[in-house]
């Protein structure tokens, strides 16, 4: 070392100690003003470290000199415990990952992915009509748009100033570009839910509400004689069938082309009402003489058959989709986690995940209730 001294060191010390008299300073004296002193290894000098700048740490080096960096490497830290901060947090300038090493993402986000395919994101900017995301498997690319974590499909849940909208995207390989569309937009200020499918499809309640609910009603679907009908339950435990066609109480009778059965119950009265609207109107008709209180005409006719057959291919196809989605999502998994350097057989890895994953369960077409297969058969002669 060049112009070094050191005062007041007696000999015989231990090693690794420095031995001062009282009084007496060790004084280094080298060219680098501000550096840090280290050891220079077993025997070795006592050097010094360049000076480091605002914000810089000093960082270990095993079986070397320590040196500044401005971020810790990529290094497990020893932060176990309990922590608690004696002020704000503030993580800026980069986005965050919990098990996983964050996307590429667009500049314009603040970013926290968790796990595998978890985000939660938000526009990084302050300022009105802002947005603030939840989602699965997508994240906003550099060019600003959507792009999948991994091969599968993605839900995402926006909420911007009054709104909160649900949105979903097809399954595409991993990073490439989604067609993320809306499915579902809640405006919170007009309280209206806007669907974009056109329809609200309710699937048969494996329970029926038991209970009504204050200031509301529900409204759900139940199956009735093998039928799934739409129900609504009101405050009052007023029970109604919306979807007009319940004969439990009353058979249609067979001179009614189209026959029309209305009821409902109370829970609280116990009591239930069935009225065949049909045989009424014609009942009123036929006493009274008048010939425009019910009329029955000509519309056009679908094929139970053929309808049926279009269901089973499109929920069979819907099903091949999802098994079709989840073996992409294994070969992934197995691709993205294999490190070694031997090449890898992708299709035998994905042979092996057809064989692993369960062939499609066929969907089992139905047959239309008794009363409308009588009346089919009448019309088909």
């Amino acid at each position: 070392m060049a112009d070094t001294k050191v005062i007041g060191v007696p000999g015989g010390v231990a090693a690794g100690d420095i031995q001062i008299p009282t009084g007496l300073d060790l004084i280094y004296d080298d060219a680098t003003q501000y550096g840090v002193l280290y050891g220079g290894g077993s025997g070795g000098a006592v050097e010094a470290t360049a000076a480091g700048t605002n914000n810089q740490i000093l960082v270990g080096n095993t079986g070397g000199a320590p040196s500044w960096a401005t971020s810790l490497p990529n290094a497990a830290l020893p932060l176990g415990g309990t922590w608690t901060l004696t002020s704000d947090l503030n993580i800026s300038g980069k986005n965050l990952g919990l098990g996983v090493t964050p996307q590429t993402w667009s500049t314009a986000f603040k970013a926290l992915q968790v796990g595998g395919n978890g985000v939660l994101f938000a526009i990084a900017s302050a300022g009105s009509n802002g947005s603030t995301y939840l989602g699965q498997n997508t994240y906003v690319g550099a060019a600003g748009n959507f792009r999948s974590i991994s091969a599968d499909e993605a839900h995402l849940i926006e909420v911007k100033s009054d709104n909160v909208y649900i949105k979903s995207a097809p399954v595409v390989s991993a990073g490439s570009v989604q067609a993320m569309g809306t499915l579902s937009d809640w405006d919170g200020s007009a309280k209206t839910l806007t669907h974009s499918l056109n329809s609200i499809d309710i699937k048969n309640a494996a329970t029926p509400p038991a209970a009504s609910i204050s200031d509301g009603v529900r409204l759900y679907a139940e199956d009735v004689a093998g039928s799934s009908e739409l129900k609504v339950r009101d405050e009052a435990g007023n029970i109604t069938q919306l979807s007009a066609h319940n004969y439990e109480k009353i058979a249609p009778r067979d001179d009614q082309p189209m026959p029309w059965v209305m009821y409902s119950e109370n829970v609280y009265l116990g009591k239930r009402v069935d009225v065949d609207l049909v045989a009424l109107a014609m009942a009123v008709q036929q006493l009274t003489g008048r010939t425009d209180i019910v009329k029955f005409s000509d519309t056009a006719k679908s094929d139970w058959e053929r309808d049926q057959a279009k269901i089973k291919a499109q929920v069979e196809a819907q099903r091949t989709a999802e098994r079709t989605a989840k073996i992409a999502k294994i070969v992934s998994h197995v691709l993205t986690k294999d490190k070694t350097s031997a090449p890898v057989d992708e299709a035998a890895i994905r042979a092996k995940a057809e064989k692993d994953t369960p062939a499609i369960t066929p969907y089992e077409t139905k047959q239309p209730p008794a009363w409308l297969t009588a009346r089919i058969a009448t019309v088909t002669k």
